[in-house]
């Protein structure tokens, strides 16, 4: 407004703390253009082939991994921490009503 240019974050950690402290003014889900740049060149690397020059170990074991048995282990532990926190599993264990 006063003819000096408004001070630019120094590093993407700042951008994104300035987007999310500025969100109520934002449409969600919008970036600033260098953040949207440096995200995607983040990603645009992350290729299989990539990974598994990088990480061949690892790529190994999570191409063997049964993903279903994996899925359905995550799946079943998070209602059953939440009913163990609330106290129903105890409940239900005593056999009361």
């Amino acid at each position: 407004m006063n003819g000096t240019p408004a001070p630019q974050p120094e590093s993407i950690e700042m951008e994104v703390t300035t987007v999310t402290s500025h969100r109520m003014g934002m449409t969600a889900g919008v970036l600033p253009p260098r953040l949207s740049r440096a995200v995607h060149r983040f990603w645009k690397h992350l290729t299989p082939s990539y990974l598994s020059s990088r990480f061949p170990a690892a790529m190994t074991v999570l191409k063997r991994l049964p993903i279903a048995p994996v899925l359905f282990a995550f799946l079943t532990s998070v209602p059953v921490q939440g009913l163990t926190r609330k106290g129903w599993v105890e409940l239900f264990a005593n056999g009361q009503a």
